[in-house]
């Protein structure tokens, strides 16, 4: 099988735990391709996925185009999620299919089986993706004057990559980002939403298994209930708000298994994160950690460690 993921430094750690992730739960070797903008930064990563038993081919494509890319101003997102969109520029065209994978993403459960015949089934079919349909989203349709009222999550995608580049889609989802340009407010995700027009096969929910740390009404997330974890909204499982949250536990725990800190905490607002820590020790939700000690030594290495330049 291969993968695919898109991401620069500011995602490294969260892209290295979810390849990690991946890697765990395969039955075969895989090969993995990574569009970055600055590969050297993902190099001491990159030695460690390459030692692992299941880790095939592990190639790094450096995106050099430059491109203003639209509503990233203040964005939770970088301008990485628009790089699937140059797939072509960057991956051989004998690779035949990509599973691509969102960096807040944490395999949980075995997928290769599942994942094999998706992209079987793909491949018999005339239709070019799979990928998980969004009810609560289909507003967006009106949005992008879509005929289909399916709008989907781009988070986790399977990818017939030959009828891709046959059809040229690379070209053509370029044209559509700039026809959109003004309209566009879920990235890359409007675009290719806006181009497939809910044209492409239902990916079941257990492989893009949305949680947003934040919500309140959804209930804790077992292991048994999906096989990938997404993890998407703005407050996410490495934030100082995100991480004492139930649901943050795929990720941390992954993160102290491989790290010598318990917590990863990375705040866009260095400020926010330490009002975030003096809240949680004055209202008691510290008390409530496995291990609160190590909570606060993590909070504390990331407010005294300097920003990469």
């Amino acid at each position: 099988m291969n993968f695919l993921y898109c991401f620069d430094e500011n995602y490294n750690i969260q892209g290295y735990l979810s390849i990690y992730s991946l890697l765990e739960n395969v039955d075969n070797k895989i090969s993995i391709y990574i569009i970055h903008k600055d590969p050297k930064s993902f190099e001491k990563y990159k030695k460690k996925i390459v030692n692992h038993a299941k880790a095939g081919l592990i190639k790094i494509h450096k995106f050099e185009k430059n491109i203003n890319f639209p509503n990233l101003e203040e964005a939770h997102v970088s301008e990485a999620t628009y790089y699937r969109l140059f797939v072509t520029d960057h991956i051989a065209k004998d690779v035949g299919h990509l599973i691509y994978l969102d960096a807040d993403t944490v395999v949980i459960n075995k997928v290769s089986e599942d994942l094999n015949n998706m992209v079987e089934k793909l491949r018999k079919s005339n239709l070019t993706i799979a990928a998980k349909t969004e009810e609560e989203l289909s507003v967006n349709t009106k949005r992008l004057n879509m005929k289909s009222n399916k709008y989907f999550n781009a988070g986790v995608m399977v990818i017939d990559y030959e009828k891709w580049i046959k059809d040229n889609l690379s070209k053509k989802l370029i044209s559509r980002l700039k026809e959109l340009e003004s309209k566009i407010l879920f990235w890359d995700q409007d675009v290719l939403n806006s181009f497939f027009d809910g044209v492409y096969l239902e990916l079941d929910n257990v492989y893009n298994f949305k949680i947003d740390v934040d919500d309140m009404k959804q209930k804790t997330v077992e292991k048994e209930d999906a096989k990938i974890v997404h993890y998407v909204g703005k407050s996410k499982p490495w934030t100082v708000r995100g991480s004492v949250k139930a649901n943050s536990k795929f990720y941390q725990n992954l993160y102290d298994q491989l790290f010598y800190l318990p917590f990863h905490i990375s705040n866009n607002w260095k400020r926010q994160a330490y009002d975030d820590l003096i809240s949680y020790s004055k209202s008691g939700v510290l008390k409530n950690l496995n291990n609160s000690f190590g909570f606060v030594i993590s909070v504390i290495y990331f407010l005294l460690k300097k920003r990469a330049k």
